[in-house]
């Protein structure tokens, strides 16, 4: 008796997690199905792809979204891991980003990205390309 008031308090437990269960005779093929109702997570829409291109003083060198989000958080004086929060990534994340900036630049350093950029005709004049190379 034990064993079936266990199997009665599971079938609730999903009905209330929003399943539902359909039984049929245990003789029928397909005897026990259960239906899901929509349980999946919503789907992030895709970003498009951006290019923040340089300028000039760096010939053909852009920075992707990503990177530019990680510059823009970092130029407001956030930490790392202030920029993590922020852009919803972790902090080993965001310095993977800074170290992909570093190589492109040059740059060994953080605070000297952030003065080339600073240096830059402004961040918000950067070319901006939507996928394509120009």
């Amino acid at each position: 008796m034990f064993y079936w008031t266990k199997v009665l308090q599971e079938v609730i437990s999903y009905q209330k997690q929003g399943f539902r269960c359909t039984y049929t005779n245990l003789q029928e093929t397909d005897a026990f199905h259960e239906v899901y109702q929509s349980m999946e997570m919503p789907k992030k829409e895709k970003r498009e792809a951006k290019k923040y291109y340089l300028g000039l003083k760096y010939p053909g060198m852009y920075l992707t979204q990503r990177e530019m989000e990680c510059v823009q958080s970092l130029l407001k004086g956030n930490t790392l891991r202030e920029a993590g929060l922020e852009l919803e990534l972790s902090s080993r994340t965001v310095e993977f980003y800074l170290k992909n900036i570093k190589k492109k630049m040059q740059v060994k350093k953080k605070n000297e990205v952030l003065a080339v950029i600073r240096g830059l005709s402004g961040i918000d004049t950067l070319w901006v390309c939507d996928g394509q190379d120009w």
